[in-house]
């Protein structure tokens, strides 16, 4: 009787094992399916930055620096009041303290050589017109480095709408192509993915986000020489990628 309940329990796990072999092992839809992608791009002017600079001050004695570190962060915001950026448009990081130690070229050296303080700031600036100024009277902040800008459009959301409405519109008008040169129909759609591909079948669906870089630069000098690069627009683009169902 226990030979007999061990051979069913075996029997039952193997069962259960090629169960899970075959559904794992079945990853693509068993009809006569195609795919097909849809792109629509757009080139937009931007009218928000997103700014993001670094604030490092060092010193032996750690109140020195620390004192440093707030001082440079008055001067900071003192220029951005000033150009009216509001305060819910600056978000100020975590005040961040490393002791550094020793020589680095001498590993036996673990002393205290002093205290390092950094803070992070991102800033939204809705004013383009402003952009330059701010940027210039920063950079002349000791202890202020590490900028990097993002541009953006605030009524991006709403185009985006629109390109994702135009780029099912051309995924549906190649499948359909693609169909009558085959001799087959379209029959309903199986998914669409916002991988932006199908490289790993079946991993995701929905719509893809495409990044948006900056397309061409618009040069604009500002006090007295000093240059700063404004992106004359950049591009925002949506992909679909749709599976369809076909029949003959």
């Amino acid at each position: 009787m226990k030979q007999i309940l061990i051979g069913f329990q075996l029997v039952s796990l193997i069962v259960v094992l090629v169960f899970m072999a075959s559904a794992k092992a079945t990853t693509l839809p068993d009809f006569p399916f195609v795919t097909v992608n849809g792109t629509s791009s757009q080139q937009v002017k931007p009218d928000v930055a997103e700014l993001g600079f670094q604030i490092n001050t060092f010193n032996k004695v750690s109140n020195v620096a620390n004192d440093q570190l707030s001082d440079t962060v008055m001067k900071v915001v003192n220029v951005l009041n000033k150009y009216g950026v509001e305060e819910d448009n600056i978000t100020a990081f975590e005040t961040n303290k490393i002791a550094r130690r020793g020589n680095y070229q001498n590993i036996n050296q673990t002393d205290i050589t002093g205290y390092e303080f950094n803070r992070v700031f991102n800033v939204t600036i809705k004013d383009l017109s402003r952009y330059a100024n701010i940027i210039d009277e920063l950079q002349s902040i000791d202890n202020v480095s590490n900028f990097n800008t993002n541009f953006d459009a605030s009524n991006k959301a709403d185009i985006e709408i629109q390109l994702i409405s135009k780029a099912t519109e051309k995924a549906k008008q190649k499948a359909t192509l693609m169909a009558e040169g085959l001799g087959v129909r379209l029959d309903g759609v199986f998914a669409f993915n916002d991988t932006g591909s199908f490289t790993n079948f079946f991993a995701t669906f929905g719509l893809s986000d495409s990044h948006s870089g900056i397309v061409m630069a618009e040069r604009t000098s500002f006090n007295q020489g000093n240059s700063i690069f404004i992106p004359k627009y950049i591009e925002v683009s949506k992909t679909i990628n749709v599976i369809y169902k076909i029949r003959r």
